[in-house]
Protein backbone atom coordinates (compact mmCIF):
# COMPACT_ATOMS: atom_id res chain seq x y z
CA UNK A 1 0.00 0.00 0.00
CA UNK A 2 0.99 3.58 -0.78
CA UNK A 3 2.47 5.40 2.66
CA UNK A 4 0.14 8.47 1.79
CA UNK A 5 -3.10 6.30 1.63
CA UNK A 6 -1.54 4.23 5.19
CA UNK A 7 -0.65 7.57 6.75
CA UNK A 8 -4.63 8.63 6.03
CA UNK A 9 -6.38 5.96 7.27
CA UNK A 10 -4.47 5.99 10.43
CA UNK A 11 -5.35 9.69 11.04
CA UNK A 12 -8.92 8.71 10.57
CA UNK A 13 -8.82 6.16 12.56
CA UNK A 14 -6.90 8.43 15.37
CA UNK A 15 -9.86 10.86 14.89
CA UNK A 16 -12.66 8.29 15.35
CA UNK A 17 -14.39 9.18 18.73
CA UNK A 18 -14.63 6.56 20.93
CA UNK A 19 -17.32 5.93 23.35
CA UNK A 20 -15.71 5.76 26.87
CA UNK A 21 -15.59 2.69 28.54
CA UNK A 22 -18.56 1.75 30.72
CA UNK A 23 -17.94 0.54 34.17
CA UNK A 24 -20.65 -1.23 35.73
CA UNK A 25 -18.72 -2.10 38.93
CA UNK A 26 -19.18 1.66 40.21
CA UNK A 27 -22.60 1.68 41.77
CA UNK A 28 -24.53 4.78 40.43
CA UNK A 29 -26.18 7.78 42.83
CA UNK A 30 -28.75 5.96 45.15
CA UNK A 31 -26.50 2.25 45.18
CA UNK A 32 -24.07 1.43 48.23
CA UNK A 33 -22.10 -1.05 49.31
CA UNK A 34 -22.16 -3.81 52.02
CA UNK A 35 -18.97 -3.52 52.93
CA UNK A 36 -19.84 0.16 54.21
CA UNK A 37 -21.34 -0.02 57.45
CA UNK A 38 -23.42 3.19 57.25
CA UNK A 39 -25.32 1.60 54.77
CA UNK A 40 -25.62 -1.96 56.10
CA UNK A 41 -29.14 -1.26 57.81
CA UNK A 42 -29.82 -4.43 60.16
CA UNK A 43 -33.15 -6.10 59.02
CA UNK A 44 -34.95 -8.74 58.74
CA UNK A 45 -35.40 -8.72 54.60
CA UNK A 46 -33.08 -8.85 52.41
CA UNK A 47 -33.26 -9.80 48.83
CA UNK A 48 -30.13 -10.38 46.75
CA UNK A 49 -30.66 -10.19 42.85
CA UNK A 50 -27.98 -12.20 41.16
CA UNK A 51 -27.25 -11.27 37.11
CA UNK A 52 -25.43 -13.48 35.02
CA UNK A 53 -25.36 -13.43 31.20
CA UNK A 54 -27.27 -16.72 31.07
CA UNK A 55 -29.47 -15.65 34.32
CA UNK A 56 -31.07 -13.32 36.91
CA UNK A 57 -31.73 -15.34 40.20
CA UNK A 58 -33.41 -14.41 43.33
CA UNK A 59 -32.52 -15.17 46.43
CA UNK A 60 -30.77 -18.06 44.61
CA UNK A 61 -33.42 -18.79 42.36
CA UNK A 62 -33.40 -18.85 39.14
CA UNK A 63 -36.00 -16.76 37.47
CA UNK A 64 -36.63 -18.16 33.82
CA UNK A 65 -37.40 -16.19 30.66
CA UNK A 66 -40.93 -17.44 29.27
CA UNK A 67 -42.50 -16.54 26.40
CA UNK A 68 -45.09 -14.55 27.73
CA UNK A 69 -43.06 -13.57 30.62
CA UNK A 70 -39.74 -12.47 30.56
CA UNK A 71 -37.08 -12.54 33.40
CA UNK A 72 -37.39 -8.64 33.57
CA UNK A 73 -40.95 -8.60 34.18
CA UNK A 74 -41.01 -11.27 36.96
CA UNK A 75 -37.95 -9.07 38.83
CA UNK A 76 -40.05 -6.50 38.34
CA UNK A 77 -43.12 -7.81 40.48
CA UNK A 78 -41.07 -8.79 42.52
CA UNK A 79 -39.84 -5.17 43.71
CA UNK A 80 -43.13 -3.88 43.18
CA UNK A 81 -43.73 -6.57 46.36
CA UNK A 82 -41.01 -5.10 47.75
CA UNK A 83 -42.43 -1.55 48.09
CA UNK A 84 -45.56 -2.86 50.33
CA UNK A 85 -43.49 -4.19 52.82
CA UNK A 86 -42.71 -2.36 56.38
CA UNK A 87 -39.57 -1.99 56.73
CA UNK A 88 -39.27 -1.86 52.69
CA UNK A 89 -35.79 -4.86 52.12
CA UNK A 90 -32.99 -3.65 51.80
CA UNK A 91 -31.81 -5.29 47.85
CA UNK A 92 -28.51 -5.69 46.47
CA UNK A 93 -27.75 -6.41 42.83
CA UNK A 94 -24.76 -8.84 42.26
CA UNK A 95 -23.03 -10.03 39.04
CA UNK A 96 -20.13 -10.99 37.83
CA UNK A 97 -17.06 -9.89 35.74
CA UNK A 98 -17.80 -9.56 32.13
CA UNK A 99 -21.47 -10.10 32.65
CA UNK A 100 -23.24 -7.42 29.98
CA UNK A 101 -23.02 -3.61 31.46
CA UNK A 102 -26.75 -3.22 29.53
CA UNK A 103 -27.86 -6.07 31.24
CA UNK A 104 -27.26 -5.24 34.78
CA UNK A 105 -28.56 -0.98 33.92
CA UNK A 106 -31.91 -2.61 33.11
CA UNK A 107 -31.58 -5.00 36.76
CA UNK A 108 -30.52 -1.55 38.46
CA UNK A 109 -33.03 0.66 36.61
CA UNK A 110 -35.63 -1.73 37.96
CA UNK A 111 -34.37 -1.44 41.39
CA UNK A 112 -34.33 2.52 41.30
CA UNK A 113 -37.93 2.29 39.34
CA UNK A 114 -39.47 0.72 42.68
CA UNK A 115 -37.09 1.19 45.16
CA UNK A 116 -36.43 4.61 44.83
CA UNK A 117 -32.53 4.37 45.79
CA UNK A 118 -31.83 7.66 46.26
CA UNK A 119 -34.94 8.40 48.70
CA UNK A 120 -34.38 5.56 50.54
CA UNK A 121 -31.02 5.20 52.39
CA UNK A 122 -29.84 1.86 52.20
CA UNK A 123 -32.50 0.09 50.67
CA UNK A 124 -30.19 -0.56 47.16
CA UNK A 125 -26.82 -2.25 47.39
CA UNK A 126 -24.38 -3.40 45.28
CA UNK A 127 -21.81 -6.45 45.65
CA UNK A 128 -21.89 -9.66 47.80
CA UNK A 129 -23.59 -9.73 51.04
CA UNK A 130 -21.45 -11.00 53.78
CA UNK A 131 -23.62 -13.98 54.40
Amino acid sequence: MNRALLTALFLLAACAEVPDPVNCAIPPDGFHSWRDAAYSIDNYYRNVISVSNEAISWNGTIIEDAPDKPALSVVSQYLNTNTQLQPMPSTAITFEKGVACSRVTAVRDLIDKHLSCRENFGTCLQGKPPW
